[in-house]
């Protein structure tokens, strides 16, 4: 009884407190690590909230659905979410990537994408996502605020390479 009341406080985390996120979650990793019934009712709570907002297209639900899924990239990378759901997540945005979609695909990214993107068994996954990704942004000729997202997006995930070092000048010794 206490530990689903854990869970379910860990669930409703304050709307507009998202600087919070991290601490839940590491509790949540660390609760999860005594407790290994405390993440599944989380996960679950947080992926039917997930899937239930993404139904509806109207803008009343962009701050809760940032919140959700900002919360589940931080339990991604504390591993107490598989990365099934961050990619479940990520794809059912990509399937529709218009407005709202595009924030909620870039939040997810920047939460969670450069970890994955670091892991060798799901590299592949982020790299088709991200591709995947630009090549929708380029059909949909998006608005600048969004192309600047998807641009900010993708540099925390896989960040430019440095230009070349410059070579510093060499002067022949004194005698």
């Amino acid at each position: 009884n206490s530990r689903k009341r854990l869970a379910k406080a860990l669930f409703q985390v304050p709307h507009a407190r998202l600087d919070l996120l991290p601490f839940y979650s590491r509790l949540a990793a660390t609760a999860d690590r005594v407790w290994s019934d405390i993440s599944a009712p989380l996960l679950v709570d947080l992926e039917q909230q997930f899937h239930g907002q993404a139904k509806f297209k109207k803008n009343q639900f962009v701050e809760s659905r940032m919140r959700t899924a900002r919360y589940i990239g931080e339990l991604t990378k504390f591993q107490v979410a598989p990365p099934i759901v961050f990619l479940r997540c990520i794809r059912r945005c990509l399937d529709d990537f218009t407005g709202n979609n595009v924030d909620i695909a870039c939040c997810l990214l920047e939460s969670c994408g450069r970890f994955l993107y670091k892991l060798k068994h799901t590299n592949a996954k982020v790299t088709g996502l991200m591709e995947a990704m630009n090549r929708l942004s380029k059909a949909k000729h998006l608005d600048e605020r969004l192309q600047s997202l998807v641009k900010a997006a993708f540099y925390s995930v896989k960040p430019p390479q440095s230009g070349t070092k410059r070579m510093m000048k060499q002067y022949p010794p004194l005698e």
